[in-house]
């Protein structure tokens, strides 16, 4: 083997060091041109909210999808940074709302807006890179109906570990007790304890009394989001939903809970 001398660096030590670098510089690289980006693709997805024209609506979403998809690295660099993560789930929400105009719901456009604002923030200067993996992350799906579970369940893997489920409010409530999550995804019309209910509950567990918990229900109308704010729940998703929203919007809370969680250790 080659010995280095003075600035010289070994043959086997150069291979290291390249490879050692090459994950900064890529996540540095990405880091800069998704910040310059971010602004012009808030104000294009305000605008997306404001307009009932749908060519027009898709054509902005197209804008929005351009800009994402030239950010977005290879799917085996995702893991690199929380950012990068979320830019490629951001694609494939996106890519599916181009597909059919019929996806481009208010439920739907408000995930990807809430996810392309978190974004900006997982840009943030000194932004840890394991935010999303120095602890696992437990999730609970709740559905009496194991088709929908599983479908909630199936979405979620695309970007977490395999999560908790129960088949009732009763039992959610049971798991609750037993253990902290991260975000629980609940089916609203349920038999016996309905999903405002159980979610009502479940905050006063001392485990999850702060947990955000999501409804995956057919009702968005204003009473149903009445409902959702008096029983303390987080959100809404629309029946049917699309996987990728499914994830957008679990990868939105999880890394959001992150963040806060970390800057009030900081503080």
């Amino acid at each position: 083997s080659q010995k280095g001398s003075g600035n010289l660096v070994p043959v086997e030590e150069k291979k290291t060091l390249a490879c050692d670098d090459l994950p900064g510089t890529l996540v540095g690289k990405f880091l800069t041109r998704a910040s310059a980006q971010l602004t012009s693709m808030q104000e294009l997805l305000k605008a997306v909210s404001q307009t009932a024209d749908e060519a027009a609506r898709q054509d902005m979403l197209a804008e929005v999808y351009l800009c994402i998809h030239a950010l977005t690295p290879e799917k085996n660099l995702k893991t690199l940074h929380p950012a990068m993560q979320m830019s490629a789930a951001l694609e494939g929400l996106l890519r599916k709302l181009l597909e059919d105009p019929k996806h481009a719901t208010p439920s739907t456009l408000v995930t990807l807006a809430a996810g392309v604002d978190l974004l900006q923030d997982l840009c943030a200067p000194g932004l840890k890179p394991d935010l999303g993996t120095n602890a696992s992350i437990q999730m609970l799906v709740v559905d009496d109906d194991p088709i929908a579970r599983r479908a909630v369940t199936g979405a979620l893997q695309m970007a977490f570990d395999k999560p908790e489920a129960a088949e009732s409010g009763e039992a959610a409530l049971a798991a609750a007790t037993a253990r902290p999550f991260d975000l629980v995804f609940m089916d609203v019309q349920m038999p016996g304890m309905d999903g405002f209910t159980a979610c009502a509950k479940l905050h006063e567990t001392g485990l999850n009394r702060t947990t955000p918990v999501v409804f995956v229900t057919g009702r968005s109308d204003f009473d149903a989001r009445a409902q959702m704010s008096r029983s303390g729940g987080s959100d809404l998703v629309s029946k049917p939903f699309l996987k990728s929203e499914i994830t957008v919007k679990a990868l939105t809370f999880v890394l959001r809970g992150r963040i806060e969680k970390s800057a009030a250790v900081t503080n």
